[in-house]
């Protein structure tokens, strides 16, 4: 069968819903599951139970009143301010390998103000949840704490360099969005062009980009080795995630399909790479980031030619044809969609990789306190106030917005059934057109 892929990943996919439905459902919240240690454990039922648990920092977030640590990928720690002070909050560092004391909560059963908590934080790949009350240093991680040092050196600059406009290069640049107003959010909203504020595969084949501009074409397996390493290294930069993760290992198959001479099956490949993360995370399929990048691939994929025939313009082309299978999903999460946003990407994505090199740049001729980083520093001030300008113009405050507050699940899923149907009659079409 040619597309095996396709097949694997569907069978797959109904087995993950079938299996996290019926955990989530027979999951009452009277048994934790962990394999982590306990200090604090008697043999009767509770929702909650201390622990102690040491590990390594791998991502921060800080808040007003609280912060989040990422332990070892998979422990998601929530600081309360009441119990821990604001000076030994921030008295710690990305690589640092901590000792946590706190409370840990059943992420099957985790819920905050009737939101599920819990589910998202599966999706995301995390194993446990922890109330900490006292965190402890015990020791560094080298490789953390360089790549940790390496974003902030990143983020630090920008605020310094490009002062209003730095929170929107740290996102498009480390993907650190915590400075982003509001303003700044409905802009790329109203324009379509909020995908460029998230990390996603149009940033890693950016940096893909940049790294074979400046040390030339991957012409063997020993280049593509040290790229594959350079990106796998920039994903933890800016905490890796599913649609980071396909784009790196897309673009890892690709270079072998070319060195052995190969055609790529985009549809394929991505349906085999997608069955891989659902089987080594079930409740990946609840990720919007999975989700939509995934959907995106293949709408491009199957809808894009159809389109060429009668669009001139790519850009345009790729964003309609990514729209057929992920706009029904945009409304249903965020409830708007810009009808503009082709013609956002048009003149913004042309600009976008110019914008990341000219930072890299600007950063670390700064770093190495050498003048010319003004350069590319006024460079990239230009084209920001350019792209800022069009998104602007664009954008006109949302009024070419479709707002759906009420979209149900049902008529989601209706339209993803009738699209298959109509996408296979076409399928069958174009290959009885071309037998006779």
């Amino acid at each position: 069968m040619r597309r095996g892929g396709v097949v694997l990943f569907i069978l797959v996919f109904i087995f993950s819903v079938i299996y996290t439905t019926n955990i989530l459902d027979s999951y009452d919240g009277d048994e934790l599951y962990s394999s982590i240690k306990v200090t604090d454990y008697k043999k009767k039922k509770r929702k909650d139970i201390n622990i102690s648990y040491i590990g390594t920092i791998t991502n921060i977030e800080k808040k007003e009143y609280s912060s989040v640590l990422t332990l070892d990928k998979k422990i998601y720690i929530r600081i309360r301010s009441n119990y821990v002070n604001h000076k030994e909050r921030d008295d710690y560092n990305i690589g640092d390998i901590v000792k946590v004391d706190g409370t840990e909560e059943s992420l099957y059963s985790l819920k905050s103000k009737g939101f599920f908590l819990g589910k998202l934080l599966l999706s995301k790949g995390y194993k446990r949840y922890i109330y900490a009350d006292s965190i402890k240093k015990t020791g560094e991680n080298i490789l953390y704490i360089y790549l940790g040092r390496i974003k902030e050196a990143i983020i630090e600059t920008n605020f310094y360099l490009y002062d209003k406009k730095s929170a929107i290069m740290n996102a498009l640049t480390v993907g650190d969005r915590s400075k982003i107003s509001k303003e700044e959010q409905y802009l790329f909203l109203d324009s379509g062009t909020s995908h460029i504020m998230a990390i996603s595969g149009l940033h890693i084949a950016i940096i893909c980009s940049i790294l074979i501009l400046l040390f030339g074409r991957i012409n063997n397996v020993f280049d593509l080795s040290i790229l594959y390493i350079i990106l796998r290294l920039y994903a933890i930069v800016v905490s890796n995630t599913p649609s980071v993760e396909r784009a790196i290992d897309l673009i890892f198959i690709s270079f072998i399909a070319t060195f052995i001479d190969e055609r790529l099956d985009i549809i394929n490949i991505t349906s085999i790479l997608a069955s891989i993360m659902i089987m080594n995370n079930a409740f990946i399929i609840y990720n919007i980031s999975f989700e939509l990048s995934f959907l995106t691939v293949a709408s491009m994929s199957i809808y894009k030619k159809y389109l060429d025939k009668y669009i001139c313009f790519d850009f345009i082309s790729f964003t309609l044809s990514s729209m057929v299978l992920t706009l029904p999903l945009i409304l249903y999460y965020f409830k708007e969609v810009s009808m503009v946003g082709a013609f956002g990407n048009l003149f913004v994505l042309p600009f976008i990789g110019a914008v990341i090199l000219g930072d890299l740049i600007s950063i670390f001729l700064f770093r190495i306190n050498i003048g010319l980083y003004v350069i590319p520093k006024w460079i990239v001030e230009l084209l920001m106030n350019m792209i800022l300008y069009i998104m602007n113009k664009i954008g006109r405050y949302g009024v070419n917005n479709i707002i759906c507050k009420d979209l149900s699940i049902k008529f989601v899923v209706l339209y993803y059934i009738i699209i298959i149907i109509v996408s296979t009659l076409i399928y069958v079409y174009e290959i009885y057109k071309n037998t006779f």
